[in-house]
């Protein structure tokens, strides 16, 4: 059965969509938490920032609950596999190769609170108008780390954060595994951006770089094209200047799947500006970055169009994503024990245990945390939620909704595919991946006008509290 086509957003609901809350301050802080550490004398609180980006979450998701009326009508079609595996993983905290009860707990802990925005958000986005604007709050966040990342490259004396990650400067190795040669054979730091670790504005600038083309297309004012193209072209920059090849190949899926959704739901009339304008940032930011970079900007991503696709993904990435399916899965096929590997095992302290592990792409760290069930629960769950929010932007009647449905549905996509090159989902990440899913829910679920209560109260409906 066709899914019904549904009504533009309820105009009810527009003094809600002025209103800034809870989150739009959670964007904004997955930015502003870990630039904490962009200033001098924030080591010693390394941790505190770290986690304090995914700990508001968490606290987001207790206030929604305690206060029942917040909740949604129901739940995302996608939190029925991850209650499974969140039941899964709870489990696991008495695997017997679990590190501890202590970092169980945490491990579990952290699964709930990067899935947390897919309960919580639906209850604090209201309209279509907030979900646009919570894009662009995270365009302006993701645009302005990029800009730094650009301005570090240009003058890292004045721009350079004061201390870099224990991490990266206590290794053996020091920066040294963090620079190359730029131009006039001048020592190039990977620029960290607002972080205090070289190459890691990569992800901020992938999506400032997608969102800053998309938005710019589907802007009508002038000024909010030319901010978002160049916000944008300060994404694409970045991405260069950190050598990150398996950004900018996401990015190259998520502008792809953009514009082959756009034509799906019949909202391609803009697709050559689209095209034109991607062709010309992409050749203007590598541009300005080998500017600073040099030869090996170009050395560097060359290799991505010289070597054969699948021999070059391989080498790269695809060895160890092949380990995983071959190696851990028929090992582990309920997982290895949970804090083996990860952020967890590196606050908690997990690292020092005989027998932890290491994982550099999401499907094996799936894997070492809970075997075959986590694997494809997960994978079911990124499935329905994407396909639920397909058939809304096709069926909709709403041309702005459509729009951005299709914008988030080429996040999600990129994201996906970026799993295969980097635990997405065990990172910062993974919690705006869920934060968009829940905000797109929340902004359509509000947009169908609601029954009277009587009516609802006669279908004795669960509550939504009672169900997680």
């Amino acid at each position: 059965m066709a899914a019904p086509v549904l009504p533009p957003h309820a105009q009810p609901n527009s003094s809600k969509a002025q209103a800034w809350g809870w989150a739009e301050a959670f964007v904004i802080s997955q930015t502003a938490l870990p630039a904490i550490l962009y200033f001098p004398g924030t080591q010693s609180i390394r941790p505190l920032a770290r986690i304090g980006a995914f700990a508001i979450s968490l606290l987001i998701l207790l206030v929604v609950i305690v206060r029942r009326n917040l909740l949604p009508r129901q739940l995302s079609p996608a939190f029925g596999p991850l209650k499974i595996c969140l039941a899964f993983l709870t489990l696991m905290i008495f695997h017997p190769d679990t590190v501890s009860l202590t970092v169980g707990v945490a491990a579990v802990g952290f699964f709930v609170a990067i899935l947390a925005p897919l309960i919580w958000v639906p209850a604090l986005v209201h309209s279509v108008s907030q979900l646009r604007r919570l894009l662009w709050i995270l365009l302006i966040c993701n645009g302005v780390n990029s800009l730094v990342g650009i301005l570090q490259a240009e003058n890292p004396a004045r721009w350079m954060p004061a201390e870099f990650s224990r991490l990266v400067a206590g290794s053996n190795y020091g920066l040294d595994i963090a620079t190359y040669k730029g131009a006039n054979d001048q020592t190039m730091i990977r620029p960290p951006g607002l972080f205090d670790t070289p190459g890691a504005v990569a992800g901020p600038g992938l999506l400032a770089g997608f969102l800053g083309l998309a938005l710019s297309i589907g802007s009508k004012s002038q000024v909010s094209k030319l901010m978002a193209a160049a916000l944008g072209f300060c994404g694409i920059t970045v991405i260069y200047l950190t050598l990150v090849r398996s950004s900018l190949l996401v990015l190259t899926v998520m502008l792809g799947t953009y514009i082959l959704l756009r034509r799906f739901v019949g909202s391609n009339q803009r697709t050559p500006h689209l095209i034109l304008l991607t062709v010309g940032v992409f050749a203007a930011g590598f541009q300005l970055a080998s500017q600073y970079g040099g030869e090996t900007i170009h050395d560097r991503f060359s290799t991505i169009v010289e070597e054969k696709p699948t021999e070059f993904y391989y080498r790269s990435r695809g060895i160890e994503v092949e380990y995983g399916f071959k190696e851990l899965l028929p090992k582990y096929p309920l997982g290895a024990g949970l804090g083996r590997w990860g952020m967890v095992s590196h606050y908690v302290g997990a690292q020092t245990v005989e027998g932890a592990m290491g994982a550099d792409t999401q499907f094996p760290a799936w894997i070492i945390d809970g075997g075959a069930v986590l694997l494809f629960g997960y994978c079911l769950a990124i499935w329905k939620a994407w396909s639920w929010l397909l058939q809304r932007a096709k069926n909709t009647s709403d041309e702005q909704l459509r729009a951005l449905a299709v914008l988030v549905l080429a996040v999600m996509a990129g994201m996906f595919i970026h799993c295969f090159s980097f635990p997405v989902f065990s990172t910062q990440i993974g919690l705006q991946f869920w934060f968009l899913i829940g905000a797109s829910y929340g902004a359509i679920i509000h947009s169908i006008p609601q029954e009277p209560s009587d009516a609802r109260a006669r279908k004795q409906v669960p509550r939504i509290g009672r169900r997680f």
